[in-house]
């Protein structure tokens, strides 16, 4: 797999997303383009970065709610845009641990806590903003690790 990371600006004349593609398997002749990003309203621009899931189930996922954010006929907030594309990745995660495997809160520690992020930028009326939400592992009070999602910072 080959990827690079993705840049988000937000100037005074519209949004500007810098991302490459990402190729999978790009030894086969045949490899899978992914796009990391995609037009979730006429404001608003979401960006993928992190795990695609297995078989690409996470980049998947991220695609077909972006493509439904974008076909709302009703404006939805940057913050609802990130917060509804994270929740959907999370339940898509949580569906691929599939039943009989080790629950999530007895598996060891996680390599890298790390598994997605979720950019949007736009504009929420004449305001510019950017919305960052994470889906990762967490060690919980009782020293269990569980996955979960946050918000990693606006602009």
């Amino acid at each position: 797999m080959y990827g690079t990371l993705i840049g988000i600006f937000l100037t005074s004349t519209g949004i500007l997303i810098g991302a490459d593609t990402v190729l999978w398997d790009s030894g086969a002749p045949h490899s899978t383009r992914i796009e990391k990003t995609c037009v979730s309203s006429q404001r608003s621009i979401a960006a993928f970065e992190g795990w695609y899931g297995e078989r690409l189930s996470l980049q998947q996922q991220f695609q077909a709610v972006c493509k439904t954010l974008a076909r709302s006929r009703k404006p939805v907030s940057i913050d609802e845009q990130a917060d509804l594309l994270i929740r959907k990745l999370f339940d898509r995660y949580r569906e691929q641990q599939a039943p009989g495997t080790t629950p999530a809160a007895a598996a060891p520690a996680p390599a890298n806590p790390h598994i997605a992020f979720v950019a949007v930028a736009g504009f929420d009326g004449a305001t510019p903003i950017a919305a960052v939400r994470e889906l990762r592992w967490e060690k919980t009070r009782k020293g269990r690790w569980n996955v979960t999602t946050a918000p990693v910072g606006k602009l």
